[in-house]
């Protein structure tokens, strides 16, 4: 739509009919130019960078060792000796987002695992009839007699 109403504006600019050109096309062109504008260098790094000018390969010569294990983990590979000399960064970003998955996985997996760990005690609590306020109320009982007993030595010493 913005390429066809600047060529529409050029053809009427070129024809020295500058006027006669619709103002809807006019006014959109502008308002398209003006955005353009703001996220042109934006779109130059971009495009710098998937052009590959920067010098930087789209292969990863030197793989770290825990690269080497995510590729081993997520089964890419069986071997470490099956791994090439030279791996695309995609191939990497994909083993490294199957590594995140997995180990979301295995959380989620822990959480259910603790959540009914914690209901089946609790239920066993229950039929031992351990209740947090028995549990609580023995304590405080437990803390006033000890306070009572350290009252009655400091008034024994005082004596």
């Amino acid at each position: 739509m913005c390429l066809s109403a600047f060529m529409a504006w050029k053809t009427n600019h070129a024809q020295g009919r500058v006027h006669e050109a619709k103002s809807y096309e006019r006014r959109h062109w502008d308002e398209a130019h003006q955005r353009q504008a703001s996220s042109l260098p934006l779109l130059i790094e971009l495009s710098i960078f998937q052009h590959g000018s920067t010098g930087r390969s789209p292969f990863r010569n030197e793989k770290r060792p825990t690269d080497k294990k995510i590729l081993l983990w997520t089964k890419r590979f069986r071997r470490e000796e099956d791994i090439p000399p030279l791996l695309s960064v995609e191939v990497l970003k994909t083993a490294h987002n199957q590594l995140r998955i997995q180990i979301c996985y295995l959380m989620i997996a822990l959480t259910l695992l603790g959540c009914v760990t914690m209901v089946i005690s609790g239920k066993l609590a229950a039929k031992r009839e351990d209740t947090l306020l028995k549990i609580n109320t023995e304590k405080k009982a437990m803390w006033r007699m000890e306070r009572q007993k350290e009252q009655e030595r400091m008034e024994g010493s005082k004596e």
